[in-house]
């Protein structure tokens, strides 16, 4: 029997748990009432996973030190998913640094609901061990894990037996990063420590500012410590690309330059004429005909055709390529005009991701009609047999239709 999960003791309600007989199952409630907790920790080994679960959760209840180790195994081991879920939500009862190592494997549990469980009950035992173990959680590919953490982080370090030196170190040891939902709920989680700034590094300073978005502070600090701001520009905190892209404008030198022109030509955002436009205020200019296809594609807009984007020809497809997959719509109506054949399986590779037959699916399908040519045909044939969605199979089957001399 599937049980629905209760974030609360004492809602749980099992079959077989009538009165105990000679050779009836345990009577569970009775044995809770009785405090007798050894017959509880016996139980923990019954064959019924219904017995197991009820005792596991008496014994959360009656908060019984003792059997702390044996949830653990539970937690990780039992072949019940009730059981281990369970499991969880006493040992953030009970929990202990050593219950932190089990609890952590269960984050990575094949059900939903034990990694849920196993991060709520992370984030109500106290100690630094906890607290980065619940910053690791920040992380998880599980966004429900990943949210619980980031909700609870400063719920946790909010606890009186959690403030000090050990629980300020551990989030300052996660505070350098670019990953902006990490950043953010390690930053908030320090304000609710009510962390003294002023004794930070420049470095921590600024990461902390970037967290909480503060980004008039955030300049202050960004020329004390140059290289984290250049790291944002690779980073993953979209929202700070292109405040370090004006400081690094604003900056200047050698390092302020390569970054920057490593960022105009990997496009870590899309379109983004932010690191262009900070390149301009440093005075460069473009060194090569592929880097002057960089910085003119950073400055294109929807449905632009540049005539001298055009006009460097070959030089400009490499960049062109580079830069399909992150403005699949502006990059695709230049390489359709550019008209090299070589565009039309990168146009049907990125037809047959799209996700939609929306406004990117059209462009793509539009693009590769205009680019024509026997190339971009059989780049749309093989979309129109082979793609991963309906949609875009009929979207490509629909232009081979129209095509000059019909579908073959």
């Amino acid at each position: 029997m599937l049980l629905r999960p209760s974030l609360r003791f004492g809602r749980l309600r099992t079959e077989g748990m009538g009165t105990m007989g000679l050779f009836g199952p345990p009577d569970i409630q009775r044995l809770k009432s009785r405090r007798d907790t050894d017959a509880l920790l016996r139980a923990l080994g019954h064959e019924l996973s219904s017995i197991r679960q009820a005792a596991v959760e008496a014994l959360g209840e009656l908060g019984v030190l003792a059997a702390r180790a044996r949830l653990a195994e539970l937690v990780q081991h039992d072949d019940s998913r009730n059981v281990r879920w369970t499991a969880a939500k006493a040992l953030g009862a009970l929990g202990d640094d050593e219950a932190c190592t089990a609890l952590q494997s269960a984050l990575h549990d094949s059900d939903v609901f034990v990694r849920q469980y196993a991060a709520e009950a992370l984030i109500g035992i106290d100690g630094a061990v906890a607290i980065r173990a619940v910053v690791g959680a920040l992380e998880h590919e599980d966004t429900q894990v990943s949210g619980i953490a980031r909700d609870g982080l400063s719920r946790m370090v909010s606890r009186p037996a959690n403030g000090g030196v050990p629980t300020t170190t551990a989030l300052l040891d996660a505070l350098p990063t670019t990953r902006a939902e990490v950043r953010c709920a390690v930053a908030k989680a320090l304000a609710a420590a009510s962390w003294d700034v002023a004794r930070g590094t420049p470095e921590q300073q600024l990461h902390y500012a970037a967290g909480l978005r503060r980004w008039d502070r955030w300049g202050e600090l960004a020329g004390q410590h140059l290289g984290a701001v250049c790291d944002e520009l690779s980073g993953g905190d979209r929202e700070a690309f292109p405040h370090a892209c004006r400081v690094l404008g604003d900056t200047g030198g050698t390092k302020a330059m390569e970054v920057l022109v490593e960022a105009l030509r990997a496009l870590p955002f899309g379109l983004s004429s932010h690191p262009a436009d900070a390149l301009e205020r440093l005075g460069w200019t473009p060194t090569s005909p592929r880097d002057e296809a960089y910085w003119l594609i950073a400055k294109l807009k929807p449905g632009d055709r540049p005539a001298r984007l055009l006009a460097l020809g070959a030089d400009a497809f490499d960049a062109l390529a580079t830069a399909l997959p992150r403005a699949p719509e502006p990059i695709a109506v230049v390489l359709a005009a550019l008209g090299d054949p070589r565009a039309a399986p990168l146009l049907a590779s990125e037809l047959d991701q799209a996700d939609r037959a929306g406004k990117t699916c059209w462009t793509l399908v539009e693009s590769l009609v205009r680019l024509g040519g026997a190339e971009a045909r059989r780049a749309l044939d093989t979309v129109s047999r082979e793609g991963h969605l309906e949609e875009n199979r009929e979207a490509a089957k629909n232009a081979l239709q129209g095509w000059p001399g019909g579908a073959e």
